[in-house]
């Protein structure tokens, strides 16, 4: 293969990287991947164990563009594009690569079905690029360039490569094999249950909602292995279920059990404020492991999945969860799949736990959280409801004269939470000079900036806009709240809810309650001590 601007390398090299366009810096040394972006992608090799002079490099287009609309338009190629592509694979007839690496979204529509390469980067997925069998997407380079994109996904880039490197020199590679067994007998739920219960090694597990109730429950003590539980529809009996939920509870509740889950409060708050299961096993936590770990990256299941396993992206089949008896097969099959691929994962990441003895320490104190915030969540705070009933027509009453006042000085209605309408009025109808954010370099009228108003022209609108948004907000956020039926007010924690690894708090799983961490002072005296 003659080097060019748009391909380069040996037809023989075992691993094709494929770009989307030569830029103009490229076509003037007629190489891809030069210039910065090359810099970036050169390193990656070098990171992965490779040298660029051992793969192949090509771009899905012949010439720089300023944009792929015209070839790829919402998920599929267009004439264009397709023209493009036809030209690439005749291009690459005679190539023998057995790994090709997509970088961007029309690389990656290229050689294979796919599109998003936020979903699927890092995931083995067929080739339509005849003799290649295998695409591993990734990152384009220039994505990560300063001012362009998160630089931190060079490191993701690097793990994608490596995945690359190994599969190309593998004999073969077939995708994990999984036995996710479901729709299983009453009888073959019995003896798994029973068989998990006592067992010496960590065994995950998954639940799924629907309708505010356990649809499936998935367990799995070895990554080929996992079973999924249903609960929708007549699958049992009434006295066969009641057996299952007693075998679960006692699975649950056995403190020499030890159980991984990610985002395990979730499925341990729900089990206990629906089902009245009380965990008690030792609990291990793959989303938080990866908070700790990484804090910079995602702590999705999706993306932990992508660097520890060689599991496709399936993520997308939680689209069903809101209609599961469509496809239930399909729902079940998504259920098991998550606790495989939990208990795969779970192993890498608590090494790196465990040997450092700052994440160990930092892991444990987190997870010694675990325990009180469930107790907080379960008991919620008591509330004053007849009062705060009193103060919530009394706010609905300020916010109708204030409103009234408003339109009486504005002369018509004027939408005071609508940034729009109110750059609008302050800066164009009143003729005041603009206010700047200075993070988005555009015309604001934020609370500073109304402040700055009152301050300097003495606008009683602009007072009243800002008393508006008080009420309304004090009004939408605090008063006007589904409280739970016996009158307390309960939220969810989540003991490692950011980036910084401190607490956040947020509506309960059943949309009721609110972020309790950031309480308005006028509601906190509705709090009533027990």
């Amino acid at each position: 293969m003659n080097t060019t601007p748009y391909s380069e390398g040996s037809k023989d090299a075992p691993i094709l990287f494929l770009a989307e366009a030569p830029a103009k810096w490229e076509m003037i040394k007629g190489r891809p991947l030069v210039g910065e972006s090359g810099t970036i992608f050169d390193k990656s090799l070098y990171h992965s164990g490779l040298i660029r002079s051992e793969v192949q490099i090509a771009n899905v287009l012949r010439n720089p563009t300023n944009s792929i609309d015209p070839y790829l338009s919402k998920g599929s190629l267009t004439d264009r594009g397709r023209d493009a592509v036809d030209d690439l694979k005749q291009r690459l007839r005679d190539c023998r690569a057995r790994v090709v690496v997509p970088m961007g979204n029309l690389a990656l529509k290229a050689c294979t079905d796919e599109f998003a390469i936020s979903k699927w980067r890092g995931s083995p997925t067929p080739s339509t690029i005849e003799g290649i069998p295998w695409a591993i997407p990734t990152y384009h380079p220039a994505s990560t360039m300063i001012g362009r994109g998160p630089y931190i996904n060079r490191h993701v880039i690097i793990s994608d490569i490596k995945k690359a490197k190994r599969i190309s020199e593998a004999e073969r590679f077939e995708y994990p094999r999984r036995h996710l067994h479901i729709f299983p007998t009453f009888q073959e739920v019995v003896q798994y249950l029973r068989s998990i219960d006592g067992y010496p090694k960590p065994v995950a597990f998954d639940i799924e909602i629907y309708n505010f109730q356990v649809s499936c429950i998935s367990f799995a003590h070895k990554p080929d292995y996992s079973i999924s539980i249903p609960f929708v529809g007549d699958k049992w009996t009434e006295e066969e279920e009641c057996i299952i939920w007693q075998l679960i509870a006692a699975v649950l509740e056995n403190p020499k059990n030890t159980l991984v889950a990610h985002n395990a409060m979730f499925d341990v708050s729900f089990l206990y404020l629906q089902n009245q299961i009380r965990t008690r096993a030792t609990i291990h936590d793959t989303m938080i492991m990866q908070r700790i770990l990484a804090p910079d990256f995602p702590a999705a299941l999706q993306f932990i999945t992508s660097i520890y396993t060689d599991e496709p992206y399936y993520k997308d089949d939680k689209q069903i969860w809101k209609t599961p008896e469509k496809d239930e097969e399909k729902f079940y099959r998504y259920n098991a799949k998550d606790s495989a691929v939990t208990i795969e994962c779970f192993p890498p990441l608590f090494e790196d736990i465990m040997k450092d003895k700052d994440f160990r320490w930092t892991y444990e104190n987190t997870m010694s959280l675990f325990e009180p915030c469930l107790y907080m969540m379960a008991r919620g705070v008591k509330l004053d409801l007849e009062n705060l009933s009193k103060l919530k027509e009394s706010v609905r009453e300020q916010i109708k004269e204030r409103e009234s006042d408003l339109r009486d000085i504005v002369g018509s209605d004027l939408n005071y939470n609508s940034p729009k309408q109110c750059i609008e009025y302050f800066y164009g109808h009143k003729g005041i000079k603009p206010y700047i954010n200075r993070k988005t370099s555009r015309p604001t009228v934020d609370d500073k900036a109304l402040a700055r108003i009152v301050r300097k022209y003495n606008l009683p609108e602009a007072r009243l806009v800002q008393e508006l948004r008080g009420l309304s907000k004090l009004y939408g956020t605090y008063l006007d709240l589904d409280y739970d039926k016996d009158g307390r007010l309960r939220c969810t924690y989540d003991i490692r809810g950011t980036t910084s690894g401190r607490l956040s708090s947020k509506k309960t799983i059943f949309e009721t309650g609110m972020n309790m961490q950031n309480l308005d002072p006028r509601f906190k005296g509705f709090v009533v001590c027990d």
